[in-house]
């Protein structure tokens, strides 16, 4: 599904999910993910997007194109089950590329995994600020034997030599918790 104008979206404790053979959401635009049920079980699910080539794609949940200025903002909600596979895969559940802004304000993201960085988030030279998240049991696969992989089993971050200050990340209150890194060939860490 292509977000190209502005949405806000109460997932409701409902699931939407890829199947296991599409990605979820590709925003051009602004989208705002929120979960108003009591149970907080509103999910985005088993998203999908393959990766074999020579450049990073990801973000099986919610991808945010390079030079979109697309805004995704996440409030609550599950983020489970998605995966960016192949040697190039980066942000298992979300990618967010240059030029584009990412904000986590609480919800959890666990069980998202990807072949070449970010288990469960991959950030290129975006805009990123996350805050009290839980993330758990992302990881980033083995690669392949001239890639490797780049390793943040739940977030990898890239950021651009002389970042202005508002592309620097803002991490805070956040739990990390049995994220992993598969490659003992890489350049990451377990976590970030």
């Amino acid at each position: 599904i292509t977000v190209a104008g502005t949405v806000a979206l109460d997932l409701a404790g409902f699931t939407i999910s890829g199947g296991g053979t599409h990605r979820i959401f590709k925003v051009t635009g602004s989208l705002t993910l929120d979960d108003t049920s009591t149970a907080k079980s509103g999910t985005l699910a088993n998203g999908m997007i393959n990766a074999d080539g020579y450049s990073p794609v990801g973000g099986a949940a919610i991808y945010l194109p390079t030079k979109s200025n697309a805004t995704f903002t996440m409030n609550g909600g599950t983020l489970t089950g998605n995966k960016a596979t192949g040697s190039m895969g980066m942000g298992g559940a979300i990618m967010a590329e240059d030029s584009t802004t990412l904000t986590i304000n609480g919800g959890t993201i666990s069980g998202n995994e990807a072949g070449f960085a970010g288990g469960a988030i991959g950030i290129d030279s975006a805009e990123f600020t996350m805050k009290d998240t839980v993330l758990s049991n992302n990881k980033v696969l083995k690669g392949d034997d001239f890639t490797g992989n780049y390793g943040g089993g739940a977030v990898y971050l890239q950021i651009t030599e002389g970042a202005e200050p508002k592309n620097r990340p803002t991490i805070s209150g956040c739990t990390f918790v049995k994220n992993s890194n598969a490659s003992t060939a890489s350049f990451g860490g377990g976590a970030i």
